[in-house]
């Protein structure tokens, strides 16, 4: 048996929800510490088999959407999805300076505000360069 970190979504008091309470003997705790994680794992397992037997709505019209929408779980695809949408809302990147290892950018990108009417909002970043 291995702690098995918890998700930032996911709370102590909901992965013990149901197994522990304030007057849990620690052995106690060892029990139902195995218990919840079955528990994780058998939500976890029939999760990814739900999401194997069903077809997601495809965004673009590129080949590694398709690819990986056949191995990504449902809610992975969902995040990997939104993170392309992102790319393709951005245009016009130019370098405005380079000091030392530091390039800094600056990014146009439309974005839907509210009512679904598009503004283009102007993003500034740095990075470091790897030589």
């Amino acid at each position: 048996m291995g702690i098995m970190p918890i998700k930032e979504s996911e709370s102590l008091d909901s992965f013990f929800d149901g197994y522990v309470h304030k007057h849990t003997s620690f052995k106690e705790f060892v029990d139902k510490y195995d218990l919840a994680l079955q528990r994780k794992h058998l939500k976890e397992a029939m999760t990814d088999m739900e999401s194997r037997s069903s077809s997601f709505d495809l965004k673009t019209k590129c080949k590694f959407e398709l690819q990986l929408s056949r191995i990504f779980t449902k809610e992975i695809f969902n995040k990997f999805q939104t993170e392309v949408e992102g790319i393709y809302s951005c245009f016009n990147t130019r370098q405005v300076n380079i000091n030392g290892p530091i390039m800094t950018f600056v990014v146009k990108e439309r974005v839907e505000s509210e009512g679904s009417e598009k503004e283009i909002r102007q993003l500034r970043f740095s990075m470091r360069q790897h030589k």
